[in-house]
C-alpha cells in the first residue's frame, strides 16, 4: 500500500527586522484605512504563517459600543471591514515577504480589545524566491568584480602613461644628448 503525500509546509524565514517593517506597515494601511492609530502592533511568523495582532485602534464610536455593552456587533463591523480590506492587506503582505498569501483573516477580541490577523503564505514560490536570490547575489558580484576591474584597469593605463611620458622624456634627453655632441663636434671642426 502507498503511503499517503504528506503536505508538507516548508518553513519560512523572515529576520525581526522584516517582521518589524511588516507590522509597521500593516499598522499604517489600518490608519489610512480605518483612521485609527494600533497599540503595541506586532508580527510574528510560524511555520508558513504570519500573523499580525495590534490592541487598541478604536475609534470613539467603537468606545461607546464596548461601554454600551455591544461588543458582538462592534466584532461583527470590525470582521466586516476587515473582509473588505483584505486584498489590500494581502497585496502588501505579499509584496513585503516576496511571496503570494493563498488564504488572509481577520478577528477582532472585544474582551482584550485586540486584533489579529493571518496570513497564510504560499511556500511553492520559496524555491524560486532562493533562486531569485542567488541570481541577486551572483549579479551583486558581478558588479563588484567589474568595479575592481575597472579601477585595476585606470591605475594600469596610468602606470602605463607615466612609463610613456618617461619613455618621452628620455628620448627627448638622448636626443638632445646626441644634438649637443654634434654641435660640440661642430664646434671643435670649424676651429
Amino acid at each position: 500500500m502507498d503511503a499517503a503525500p504528506r503536505n508538507s509546509v516548508q518553513l519560512v524565514q523572515l529576520g525581526d527586522e522584516a517582521l518589524e517593517r511588516i507590522s509597521d506597515t500593516l499598522s499604517d494601511l489600518y490608519l489610512n484605512l480605518y483612521g485609527e492609530r494600533t497599540v503595541d502592533a506586532r508580527a510574528s511568523l510560524t511555520g508558513n504563517m504570519l500573523a499580525h495582532v495590534f490592541e487598541g485602534g478604536l475609534g470613539v464610536s467603537d468606545q461607546w459600543l464596548l461601554r454600551s455593552g455591544r461588543g458582538e456587533r462592534l466584532r461583527e463591523f470590525r470582521q466586516n471591514f476587515f473582509e473588505v480590506v483584505s486584498g489590500e492587506m494581502v497585496g502588501v503582505v505579499g509584496d513585503l515577504t516576496g511571496m503570494p498569501v493563498t488564504y488572509s483573516f481577520s478577528g477582532f477580541d472585544p474582551t482584550t480589545r485586540t486584533t489579529h490577523s493571518i496570513f497564510v503564505l504560499d511556500t511553492t514560490e520559496l524555491g524560486g524566491a532562493e533562486q531569485r536570490q542567488a541570481v541577486l547575489n551572483w549579479s551583486e558580484q558581478v558588479r563588484r568584480n567589474a568595479r575592481r576591474l575597472r579601477e585595476e584597469h585606470r591605475e594600469t593605463r596610468e602606470v602605463h602613461q607615466a612609463l610613456k611620458a618617461q619613455m618621452r622624456e628620455k628620448r627627448e634627453e638622448v636626443a638632445r644628448a646626441e644634438d649637443d655632441d654634434r654641435d660640440a663636434g661642430r664646434s671643435s671642426d670649424d676651429s
